[in-house]
């Protein structure tokens, strides 16, 4: 039987070289990942998904959950100076950033509906908004080499690092939230700044984010 990637490799390797073929493939890519998926029925206890990898998972169905029944693991009291707190950009850039949380308040917001799985131990589905790290990137002038984005917060014993691919970042897939369901992001929850990253477990969901570092990692 075969596979969904020689599916997409023959049928992408029979289409001529120009400006279908591209966006021809991505469509098909998204069209068999979504097609993958399990759709859950409207109604579906988030607590019956704690065993499930989100990466398998249809959630279009589900109603959001109340903040205060999201549950959380790992540093949930970090406190620092916002008046000195900012953002760094740095890495494989032209332009190394550091921004203060007013002016990332300006930046173009994004918002989606993302379930986050801590396995084992509990599932939250909430609608985050934030800033696309794709724009970061660009406003950087990251080098277009970069293939992968690690995320770092908070300075200190707890610090904590996870690395993403750059196409997830591109994509949209992976942002930074400062909200969720219409609430500044509680300090629980890893305010200023935590990432949201769909389809990955909510362990590499970084809280109290303060750097971003652009890498360009050469494939073994």
């Amino acid at each position: 039987m075969i596979s969904r990637r020689s599916f997409l490799q023959r049928m992408c390797g029979w289409l001529p070289a120009g400006m279908l073929a591209g966006p021809f493939c991505v469509f098909l890519s998204k069209g068999f990942a979504a097609a993958e998926r399990t759709l859950l029925k409207a109604g579906t206890p988030l607590a019956s998904l704690i065993h499930r990898n989100p990466r398998d998972l249809d959630t279009r169905n589900l109603a959001l959950e109340k903040l205060a029944d999201f549950q959380t693991m790992g540093l949930t009291d970090y406190t620092f100076d916002m008046h000195r707190w900012r953002l760094e950009v740095v890495g494989r850039v032209a332009r190394p950033l550091k921004i203060g949380y007013a002016e990332l308040m300006s930046l173009p917001p994004v918002e989606r509906k993302v379930l986050m799985i801590c396995p084992g131990v509990f599932a939250n589905y909430g609608r985050w908004k934030g800033i696309s790290v794709g724009d970061l990137l660009r406003r950087s002038r990251a080098s277009h080499r970069v293939t992968h984005v690690d995320f770092s917060g908070p300075p200190g014993p707890y610090a904590k690092t996870e690395r993403f691919a750059a196409d997830e970042i591109r994509s949209g897939r992976v942002f930074l939230a400062y909200a969720v369901n219409g609430t500044p992001l509680p300090r629980k929850h890893g305010y200023p700044l935590r990432v949201v990253a769909a389809d990955h477990y909510g362990f590499q969901w970084v809280k109290y984010v303060e750097r971003i570092a652009c890498q360009v990692i050469d494939a073994q």
